[in-house]
């Protein structure tokens, strides 16, 4: 094997290298407990506002950070038990959307005063890689659910 193929094969080993460790980032996290416990406690928003949790609990693709966008603006990463609050006013249409396989996977919420929405990002099997959606919870128990994910998940500061 030639000087220059040897040196071509170690500079692909290095960029491999890189692109995994670079999967493995950790999303920045509040480390203020008092913040913290404050997220965790679900109490109502102020007035003229709405809350909304989106989080991350699945244990398919939990080793994969994966970008979300608010308004078309960064929010940060997704990474597995983490979770956003976005307190935001009410009234305003609220556009999530996430990187997926084959282009944006999106939800739109209404908010509404006084409301808090829970949305349940996830991962699943994709053609090639995974895809990432978003999923609204609104059942009771579905929302005690995540509650309690929530409640076992690290806060990720916004980018916003």
């Amino acid at each position: 094997m030639g000087k220059q193929m040897r040196n071509t094969f170690v500079m692909i080993f290095l960029a491999l290298c890189a692109m995994m460790l670079g999967g493995c980032s950790s999303v920045p996290t509040v480390t203020d407990e008092a913040v913290v416990n404050e997220a965790k406690s679900f109490s109502p928003p102020a007035e003229g506002k709405a809350h909304v949790y989106i989080y991350r609990d699945g244990w398919l693709g939990r080793r994969i950070n994966i970008d979300l966008f608010l308004d078309g603006n960064p929010l940060g990463e997704s990474e597995n038990l983490h979770f956003y609050l976005l307190k935001i006013d009410a009234g305003k249409t609220v556009h999530l959307e996430t990187n997926s396989e084959f282009g944006n996977n999106k939800i739109d919420i209404e908010t509404e005063n006084g409301k808090i929405y829970y949305v349940r990002h996830y991962t699943r099997f994709g053609l090639i890689w995974g895809q990432a959606d978003f999923e609204m919870k609104t059942e009771p128990k579905d929302i005690e659910d995540a509650q309690e994910s929530i409640k076992n998940s690290e806060m990720s500061v916004p980018s916003i």
